[in-house]
């Protein structure tokens, strides 16, 4: 409505709109199932669509996954192997004095997105989807593919190797 001094209605008027909350990031790298091999890794995702004047704060969380878990299960309920706090960016290198990664084990990660006082500022309450990797290797319930080595001088042939006793 608007009013003139006196409080009188001048004119009357509505508008149907929408407030539509951006994307939330979207995961990049290391892709989903890969194999990571570097102590640091480095993770990247796309950044969220907000006005200059709204920046986001991006929080990283790795957990490691247990045989059994899926990604969400492994997510909700074990210990935090990393977390932190990115300002504005959707890139982060693993830092040399963050917890090792175990070889061969399985690892999700998620980011989430907020804005300078905690307020979730994308759908999803914020949160990307949620991917793993695997460290060093995949684990096989096969073993190694192969179970003979042979080692010649300039060559070497690996035949069926199951087992390796060194």
């Amino acid at each position: 409505q608007v009013k003139n001094l006196s409080g009188a209605v001048l004119n009357t008027a509505s508008a149907d709109f929408t407030i539509a909350y951006p994307e939330p990031p979207q995961l990049i790298l290391p892709q989903n199932e890969e194999v990571v091999v570097m102590t640091q890794p480095i993770f990247q995702w796309t950044i969220v669509n907000t006005p200059p004047t709204m920046p986001v704060t991006y929080k990283i969380k790795i957990v490691e996954k247990l045989t059994g878990q899926n990604p969400s299960q492994a997510l909700a309920a074990n210990p935090i192997h990393h977390l932190d706090s990115i300002s504005g960016i959707g890139l982060y290198t693993y830092p040399a004095s963050g917890f090792p990664f175990q070889n061969g084990r399985e690892y999700v990660w998620q980011i989430s997105a907020t804005d300078q006082n905690g307020n979730v500022v994308t759908s999803n309450n914020g949160k990307s989807e949620i991917w793993t990797f695997y460290f060093g290797s995949q684990p096989s319930e096969e073993g190694l593919p192969i179970d003979t080595l042979t080692i010649v001088p300039d060559m070497a042939e690996l035949i069926n190797l199951r087992t390796l006793t060194i």
